[in-house]
């Protein structure tokens, strides 16, 4: 089992969330993501992972 999740908000935040299941372990990993949007820089991003 495998579950995304992309958010795009006014085009200058990205959060990215996926899940996925595999043999009662469940993993997480996020991706966020804020561009600036006069110059289309990336101003923040952090990716992690979680398992439990």
């Amino acid at each position: 089992m495998v579950f995304r999740l992309r958010v795009v908000v006014e085009g200058h935040i990205i959060v990215y969330l996926e899940m996925s299941k595999t043999k009662g372990k469940q993993m997480i990993h996020y991706y966020v993501a804020i561009i600036n949007r006069i110059d289309g820089n990336m101003v923040f991003a952090a990716e992690g992972q979680d398992s439990r």
